[in-house]
């Protein structure tokens, strides 16, 4: 449900490869679901575009490897995790050094996706340049492993990637599969000696055993290899089932806490995510100094009280890893969060001038760009992405956004069959089609595809449902019907146990009640979303249930009491590190002064509130449009609401604000004496609100007037 600061739903932070879309709290009051979470279930990739000349060094000059999947030469298909287990363990181990430039697990899993050698079992001189040439690197380790008995054997050789020649070529032994472990720490120090690392920098360099970073545990660290294969495709419920299972074996297994968050993040069960993402900060010295400053920086993310030292610990990976992917793309999220746009553009396009193939940070951009209102710029983005990678659910899904923004329903309708024929199981389908058909102006076909995720197993997806047909319901002005579905929704909530969910859906309801001038209802429902911002010091739900508690005392005449309440929101605002966000406090003063007749000082109000909002679409208009008309300024009265209803972002049609425009646009040319204007904006009014309740004041009022007007 919309709210007096309407909420825009953000591109998500990235993680790692196993995670698509994360969540925070703050982020499930959307303009049309204020309810529900949106949880988008799709790969993270981030690849490199292949390139005929090898990506320059870091100005540091270290040398740069790449390790690839190891062989089983057991002929044991039970020990084939060892394969891609060895190599990321050694890329975790090798990572902590200062200096060498690793590459990654997740660009190695997608360079090797994509030059089609996931399931090699072995390299030729070829494959090894052209992952050298894609990963930027001029040294490449292959090896391979035996078992005799309980002893593993471990080989391995080291060569530059331009001539082949061999720098290094090792093997080691140890009992059982734990002493892989031990193995690897060898291995590392053996490595760094093949680079030729003096001896005063192999015994400086940060190198804690493998072991104290992840787990000590084979069995432990299979099941975790096993969990972030399901969480890579999307799977998060099954992968929780196996990080729990890695955990019980390692109880202070860090990454695999933090990793469990994520998954649980991604299903928007966010008292569990935060519990196994502070788990994993309290076992800090588990894991390496960069995993480290991710923990704490998706911790502190967590609170907009802390934000301060999210942006330091997002600092501190950039310090030691200026390219690093997940660093630079959060960051930049974060800046996004509290509208230093500028800031997080040119974290986005640092990452997008290093030819990642990251599905995920193309829609971030272009998302970007779209809240900014570069459409054009927002489309080339993601038509960059398919014209030089490859076709992809999620950006089909956000180009169908741009379209509806723009008022391109059946460009926008286009987009999402795309979409489907990609995944035609994923229920954001029927929920996109949902909305471009009810700003299309076509609620029957809304209802239907909003009915059709009632029909899904899943409860995030039922959520969806009802949050999408009560907002339908709410701008047709069937408000019975509209109460009904969110009554059941809290009460959805509730089973699940989801009190962040509840606090939200209480305060999009107290918001929807208070807009019905049902203010005491309002205010019951805001309070418990209040009791449970203020515990859990979610800032940005606070503002936004202060703000409708002003306003529903506002419509009780109760002006003492919301001004205590905007003096509570002020001091807010002030706090939060988005300095633009006082704008919530300009438009309560300005509601106050305009029901104290005050028109002038609520214009003042009202247009600082606009000037402090960056997005284009500018969310206030509607009240100033209303201080224009009382104050007797009919033609800028007109403009706003002219304004309102033209705007060509197409999803202003969810809001209750914009079917009231067309009522006042008639009451304002009736006065005007343009009889014709008067009844084509009054025919429209109640064309939109044909099913609404019965009693409801603008209706009759309109009914009322354009009968007379027709006379």
């Amino acid at each position: 449900i919309p709210t007096t600061e309407r909420v825009i739903p953000e591109r998500k932070p990235l993680t790692s490869r196993e995670i698509t879309v994360t969540f925070c709290m703050k982020k499930l009051l959307i303009p049309a679901l204020a309810i529900i979470a949106v949880v988008i279930i799709g790969l993270i990739l981030w690849q490199v575009l292949p390139s005929e000349k090898a990506v320059p060094l870091a100005p540091s000059g270290k040398p740069s490897l790449a390790v690839m999947y190891f062989e089983n030469n057991t002929g044991d298909e039970k020990l084939d995790h060892w394969r891609k287990a060895i190599a990321e363990l050694l890329i975790t181990d090798l990572s902590q050094s200062k200096y060498i430039k690793v590459l990654g697990r997740d660009s190695l899993y997608n360079i090797l996706a994509q030059t089609n050698l996931l399931e090699a079992k072995s390299y030729s001189s070829e494959d090894i340049k052209e992952v050298g040439t894609q990963g930027g690197v001029n040294h490449i380790l292959q090896g391979g492993f035996v078992k005799a008995g309980d002893t593993f054997r471990i080989n391995y050789v080291l060569q530059k990637t331009s001539s082949g020649e061999l720098l290094g070529s090792e093997s080691l032994e140890g009992k059982g599969e734990e002493s892989i472990f031990l193995m690897v720490d060898d291995m590392t120090r053996r490595i760094k000696e093949n680079l030729e690392l003096t001896k005063e920098e192999i015994t400086g360099d940060r190198d804690k055993a493998i072991g104290k970073i992840t787990t000590s545990s084979s069995e432990a660290y299979k099941f975790y290899m096993e969990a972030y294969k399901f969480h890579g495709n999307g799977d998060n419920r099954t992968a929780i089932q196996f990080y729990e299972k890695a955990v019980a074996l390692d109880p202070e297994f860090a990454s695999a806490y933090r990793s469990m968050g994520v998954a649980y993040t991604n299903l928007g069960l966010f008292a569990e995510a935060r519990k196994y993402v502070q788990k994993a900060l309290e076992l800090s010295d588990r894991v390496s100094d960069i995993e480290r400053y991710r923990n704490e920086a998706e911790f502190y993310y967590w609170y907009e009280s802390t934000y301060d030292k999210a942006i330091e610990a997002f600092m501190k990976i950039l310090d030691l890893y200026p390219d690093d992917l997940i660093g630079n793309h959060n960051l930049g999220f974060l800046y996004q969060e509290i509208e230093e746009w500028d800031k997080a553009l040119e974290r986005y396009e640092y990452l997008r001038e290093k030819k990642l193939a990251d599905a995920i940070l193309f829609d971030g951009l272009a998302y970007l760009y779209q809240l900014m209102g570069m459409h054009d710029k927002a489309k080339s983005i993601l038509d960059e992405y398919f014209n030089k990678f490859s076709d992809n659910f999620n950006l089909h899904i956000g180009l169908a956004r741009i379209h509806l923004d723009l008022g391109d329903y059946d460009l926008a309708l286009d987009e999402v069959e795309k979409a489907f024929s990609l995944n035609p199981t994923n229920y954001l389908v029927s929920w996109n089609k949902g909305n471009i058909y009810l700003c299309k102006g076509d609620p029957v076909n809304a209802e239907k595809e909003y009915r059709k995720l009632l029909l899904e197993s899943d409860s995030l997806s039922y959520a969806r449902g009802l949050g999408s047909l009560s907002q339908l319901y709410f701008v047709q002005g069937r408000f019975e019907e509209y109460k009904d579905y969110m009554m059941r929704s809290i009460e959805l909530a509730q089973k699940m146990g989801q009190k962040e969910r509840e606090a939200a859906i209480n305060s999009g309801f107290g918001y929807g009640l208070q807009k019905i001038g049902k203010s005491r209802e309002a205010l019951e429902r805001l309070n418990k979303a209040l009791e449970f911002a203020v515990e859990e010091e979610d800032w940005s739900l606070e503002r936004t249930v202060l703000s409708n508690i002003g306003l529903a005392y506002i419509r009780m005449k109760s002006f003492d009491k919301a001004r205590e309440v905007a003096e509570k929101l002020k001091e807010l605002c002030q706090k939060s590190p988005n300095k633009k966000i006082i704008r919530m406090y300009d438009h309560l003063m300005g509601m106050i002064e305009l029901e104290d007749g005050n028109y002038p000082q609520a214009i003042e109000s009202f247009k600082e509130a606009v000037s402090l909002d960056p997005h284009f679409f500018k969310p206030y208009l509607d009240s100033l449009g209303l201080a224009y008309f009382k104050s007797g300024n009919l033609e800028k009265a007109k403009s706003e609401y002219e304004k309102i209803i033209s705007c060509p972002r197409g999803t202003r049609k969810y809001e209750i604000d914009f079917v009231k425009s067309f009522y006042m646009l008639g009451r304002i040319y009736k006065k005007q004496g343009n009889t014709a204007k008067a009844i084509e904006h009054y025919e429209k009014f109640l064309n939109l609100w044909k099913d609404a309740d019965p009693g409801i004041a603008e209706v009759e009022d309109a009914n009322k007037r354009l009968a007379g007007v027709k006379e």
